[in-house]
C-alpha cells in the first residue's frame, strides 16, 4: 500500500485458493494469514494450509525464491519436509522478522508453526536456501524439532496452536 492509497498485488488472486507457483495472479494460496518483511526488501507470506512460507526477494519478485516447510512449490501436506516433522511445518499462522541489529546471530524469521504447537527460528534467514527443509536452529514448545503434539497438560515451556510471536527488546 503506497502512503496514497493504492494498493498492489503481489502474488494471487481474490476468491481463488490452491498451491500453485504462478507468476502474478496466477500464483495460489491456500488460507494466507501472516506477512513479513525484512529491511532488504524481502517478502515472507504464511501459506497456512498449503503448510508452508514463501519467500519472495526482492518484494518485486513474482515468484517465489525460497519455499520454507515444503520440499517444492507444488506440496502442501503437513510436515512433508526432509527429516518428517523437524524440517515440516503445520498450519504457519504468525511471523516476526528480526532484523541483525536486533538480534545476535543475524536477521531472524520466528514462525508460529501453530498445527505443531511449537514457535520456530531461522537465524541468517536471507540465508536460507530455495527449499528449506532443514530444521530451525531453535524450537520453542518442544523439547526436540520432531516433537509435534500438544500437551495434554500444560507445562512451563509448552505451547497450544500459537498463532503470533512477538518479542521484547530486552
Amino acid at each position: 500500500i503506497t502512503p496514497g492509497g493504492t494498493v498492489s498485488t503481489l502474488a494471487g488472486l481474490a476468491g481463488s485458493s490452491g498451491s500453485v507457483d504462478g507468476v502474478g495472479s496466477a500464483a495460489r494460496f491456500n488460507a494466507p494469514r501472516c506477512i513479513a518483511v525484512d529491511s532488504g526488501g524481502t517478502v515472507y507470506v504464511a501459506d497456512t494450509f498449503n503448510n508452508r512460507i514463501l519467500v519472495y526477494t526482492p518484494i518485486s519478485a513474482t515468484t517465489p525464491t525460497t519455499c520454507i516447510g515444503q520440499p517444492d512449490l507444488v506440496t502442501g501436506t503437513a510436515n512433508s519436509g526432509s527429516g518428517g516433522a523437524a524440517g515440516g511445518l503445520n498450519a504457519p499462522l504468525g511471523l516476526l522478522y528480526v532484523p541483525s541489529t536486533q538480534v545476535a546471530f543475524g536477521d531472524t524469521l520466528f514462525v508460529a508453526d501453530s498445527g505443531n504447537h511449537r514457535v520456530l527460528v531461522y537465524k541468517n534467514a536471507s540465508k536460507l536456501p530455495p527449499f528449506a527443509t532443514a530444521p530451525a536452529d531453535i524450537v520453542y514448545g518442544h523439547a526436540t524439532m520432531t516433537d509435534t503434539s500438544a500437551s495434554a497438560t500444560p507445562t512451563a515451556t509448552s505451547l497450544s496452536l500459537p498463532s503470533s510471536v512477538a518479542v521484547t527488546a530486552n
